[in-house]
């Protein structure tokens, strides 16, 4: 027996129609890591035990061969700017989430950043002539040797 058609029901109004639209106007990003949240710490466990396992195995020859490969200095002796002072950035941690990463690449990409000391005395920085990450994206889990 055929269902009888029901009446289509006119469309209900969101709650907050300027967050719809900004919600179909920003483009999906996923929600920052719960690095406590008991999942996540045992997906990172279980990804460094098959880590370690495999990698204890692993053939150990081709690490061996790129490591007596002669290393090249960077000499930035020369890169200093007219008032001699030579500028260095350094990223330790590039966050756990698109804000917060998009917060510290920002930064690092301004052609010229004001910060303010504990005074409130503004200080003009300008980009270094060398960009140097290291923390966590450098270093993948904790370990005593690093």
């Amino acid at each position: 027996m055929p269902m009888p058609e029901q009446p289509l029901e006119a469309p209900r109004e969101p709650h907050n129609p300027e967050f719809v639209a900004h919600l179909l106007r920003t483009p999906l990003r996923r929600k920052m890591v719960g690095w406590y949240d008991p999942r996540v710490l045992a997906q990172s466990a279980w990804l460094v035990t098959i880590a370690n396992l495999f990698g204890r195995h692993s053939d150990t020859r081709l690490i061996e061969a790129l490591s007596t490969q002669p290393q090249h200095w960077f000499d930035y002796s020369d890169a200093a700017d007219e008032t001699g002072d030579f500028w260095l950035d350094y990223v330790s941690d590039i966050g756990d989430g698109w804000n917060s990463t998009y917060a510290v690449a920002s930064a690092v990409a301004e052609p010229e950043l004001i910060v303010r000391d504990a005074n409130g005395l503004a200080l003009s920085t300008r980009p270094g002539k060398v960009l140097v990450f290291g923390g966590d994206e450098v270093y993948p889990y904790p370990s005593r040797g690093v």
